[in-house]
């Protein structure tokens, strides 16, 4: 891999507690109750709406795989050789090992690569990787579910992408001599007090994991802090810097400017990831660019999912048309709405200026902004409300080149966009900057590929370098 790091030991199992609610505090054995109770009360009720009266095939697979009843041809697939099983819980950890799952099934020809995922949007995206055999959902963190797909899968690793939800499925599946492996982990800012955490930092989950690779320091840190053995902790990069896959040729941009019917030369700003309320924001800026220079245009992609009604109320409230991304139109000049998943990244490489959502708006209260990574590998100037928590390390770079960065209005974000135009000496700058914040990180993808390479080769698995074998089995 062209990269040296050091030898991986082997941790100490933990002893079994025997119980599905571990040794927990009143507090948080309350919270673990009611995540059970939230299973079983609502059993029946998705039983009847998903499988007897629903319509929707993916809902009805959902229930079965949330349940641990897994697909007959996962389970044939199992038997034929050997898994291994990736947890990216949602969308963000789902884009983000886009070339590391290229690189990992031309590692691996021979191994099973399957994952699990849970909402819809990040399943449709992962079921096109061709690199996987087989997606479903993830199940219910619960003893019984989780050790019935462990006994059909029969994983020799079991891989998590960023953070951990599951903390029963970790236990579970290092008990059976299941591999624990955290990647591109995270673990400072306060991440442990995230509500996405709240079920795992209770139960000591990082007790479960035989190897943890962490992004950087701070997140080493972290886990020493939690109580994590130091000698389960490597640090392997943050695999959002996945250059090979956000940045594109500029062939390939004009292409998709083709694709969107937008012209070659017109100014574009993408807004990404927006919060309700942030639309409003950026369509009070997108008027008075408009009034500057008439053949400016917008992408909006919301991070949330309305009806209909809401969305033409929203537009014509401020005189705009729009069409969404996946709709055709004659009016040229209309607002792009992206309701197509995992293509952000790459749009933000055709926007002459992006915005990332959930700054100005925050969500939850520990306010991290949305992945300020996507735009930057791309160099274009990145614009963005004061709540970029997670992010603080390169805002404050951009900003102490141009401070017109931050905003708070739709008139300051018109204003900032305007200040730059016509100024190529800054707009240098800015690209420059982001592309030594990029560079640095450009190894993240082969140290993570690395890691887990050897951790397979202590298991007997070893990587055969070659062309990339067709799945056996794909999913309709």
């Amino acid at each position: 891999m062209g990269i040296s790091l050091p030898p991986l030991l082997s941790p100490p199992k933990e002893p079994e507690t025997g119980s599905e609610t571990g040794t927990l505090n009143p507090q948080n054995l309350l919270r673990e109750l009611k995540y059970i109770a939230k299973a079983y009360v609502y059993l029946p009720v998705t039983f009847l709406r998903r499988v007897l009266l629903g319509r929707d095939p993916y809902f009805r697979r959902f229930f079965f795989n949330r349940w641990g009843f897994l697909p007959q041809p996962l389970k044939d697939l199992a038997r034929r050789r050997d898994t291994l099983w990736i947890e990216a819980l949602s969308g963000g950890e789902n884009t983000q090992i886009i070339t590391f799952l290229k690189r990992l099934r031309e590692l691996y020809p021979h191994l099973n690569l399957v994952l699990s995922t849970n909402n819809r949007y990040s399943f449709d995206f992962s079921k096109k990787r061709p690199e996987l055999n087989f997606v479903f959902d993830s199940p219910w963190d619960l003893r019984s579910v989780v050790r019935r797909i462990l006994r059909r899968l029969r994983p020799k690793a079991l891989l998590f992408i960023e953070n951990i939800s599951y903390p029963v499925l970790a236990r579970e599946a290092q008990r059976r001599g299941v591999k624990t492996v955290l990647l591109s982990g995270f673990m400072s800012k306060r991440f442990d007090e995230h509500e996405i955490m709240s079920r795992s930092i209770p139960r000591r989950f990082y007790r479960y994991l035989d190897h943890i690779g962490v992004k950087g320091p701070e997140d080493a840190d972290g886990y020493r802090r939690l109580g994590a053995d130091p000698k389960r902790i490597r640090i392997v990069g943050e695999m959002k810097y996945d250059l090979e896959y956000l940045r594109f040729s500029e062939e390939a941009k004009l292409s998709l400017r083709r694709d969107l019917g937008i012209e070659r030369r017109a100014p574009v700003l993408v807004a990404g990831s927006v919060r309700a309320g942030e639309d409003d924001i950026i369509l009070e800026a997108y008027r008075r660019l408009k009034s500057h220079h008439p053949d400016f245009r917008l992408l909006l992609a919301p991070s949330y999912y309305s009806n209909t009604l809401q969305v033409n109320a929203l537009f014509k409230s401020h005189g705009f048309p729009y069409r969404k991304r996946t709709e055709a139109t004659s009016q040229e000049d209309a607002v792009i709405l992206v309701d197509t998943f995992g293509e952000l990244g790459h749009l933000y490489g055709i926007g002459s200026f992006n915005f990332i959502g959930a700054s100005i708006i925050p969500k939850g209260r520990l306010a991290y902004g949305h992945n300020i990574i996507e735009p930057l590998a791309h160099g274009q100037p990145i614009f963005f409300g004061p709540h970029m928590n997670h992010w603080r390390a390169i805002t404050e770079v951009l900003l102490a080149i141009y401070p017109g960065l931050k905003v708070r209005t739709g008139e300051e974000l018109a204003q900032g966009i305007l200040g730059l135009v016509g100024h190529p000496n800054l707009m240098a700058r800015l690209k420059e900057a982001a592309n030594t914040l990029v560079e640095k990180h450009r190894a993240a993808v082969t140290q993570n590929l690395a890691f887990v390479q050897e951790i397979l080769s202590r298991q007997g698995i070893e990587a055969r370098r070659g062309p990339a074998e067709a799945p056996l089995v794909k999913e309709t």
